[in-house]
């Protein structure tokens, strides 16, 4: 990984910010297991096991991207280039 940035750097001008592509991840995904597992728990006196882990998936997965806008890992230049990023942005922005 070290030499990949550093060619990144080299060639492309990379910056490489641990708190962009590091620690505000790891911030993320804290947060999802911790909620996917409450949910998943709430979820397992409702309903079976199968479905309970289905829903609890898609509730992390909710979470995640919550979270990643949240902490803002993502510039206005990143958001842009995703599919539909222009009515994220507007959303995003209110």
């Amino acid at each position: 990984m070290l030499i990949s940035t550093y060619i990144l750097r080299k060639h492309i001008k990379f910056e490489f910010k641990i708190t962009k592509f590091v620690i505000k991840p790891i911030i993320a995904v804290i947060f999802m297991g911790i909620i996917s597992y409450l949910v998943y728990e709430w979820l397992l006196c409702i309903f079976v096991e199968k479905l309970a882990i289905i829903l609890a998936i898609i509730t992390a997965i909710f979470v995640y991207a919550i979270f990643i806008l949240l902490l803002r890992v993502f510039d206005k230049n990143e958001i842009y280039m995703i599919p539909f990023g222009a009515k994220l942005l507007k959303f995003i922005e209110k």
